[in-house]
């Protein structure tokens, strides 16, 4: 995905979520490379690739991420201290909560969109989770 679509998806999914820390990472021999986040006064886009560098994240050192890869469908964890699918990288970047959100393109699992409230938790709905991956799909298909 092209910044300039990133740039305007991510603030279509703030609007539906009030969470403003989101990233897209691609995922390429079987690892996450972060490409963009948007820029917060929490977790600044310098500072979470810095991050990502110096712990490179598996997809299948990670169990969320393997469920991602194996059901290609968003997984939400509202309170990551005590969900077991919880990554050890959430807490690398004091993620409360996250909603992660599969990029597909021809039934491959090509990157991620990570939608995390830091500082607060946030209990995703029903409906933010089904908008943002439709508007995740949509620009997908551009």
């Amino acid at each position: 995905m092209q910044e300039k679509f990133l740039v305007e998806l991510f603030e279509k999914i703030h609007d539906t979520t009030g969470i403003e820390d989101i990233g897209y990472h691609e995922i390429r021999d079987g690892r996450l490379k972060p490409i963009y986040k948007t820029k917060t006064n929490v977790l600044s886009a310098e500072q979470w690739k810095d991050i990502h560098a110096q712990n490179v994240i598996y997809i299948d050192e990670h169990e969320i991420l393997m469920k991602i890869a194996e059901e290609k469908k968003p997984i939400a964890i509202s309170d990551v201290k005590s969900d077991k699918l919880s990554s050890k990288a959430f807490f690398l970047f004091g993620i409360d909560s996250i909603l992660v959100v599969p990029v597909m393109e021809d039934e491959i699992l090509k990157g991620i969109v990570c939608i995390a409230s830091i500082g607060q938790p946030h209990e995703f709905t029903f409906e933010e989770i089904e908008k943002c991956e439709a508007l995740i799909q949509d620009y997908m298909n551009r």
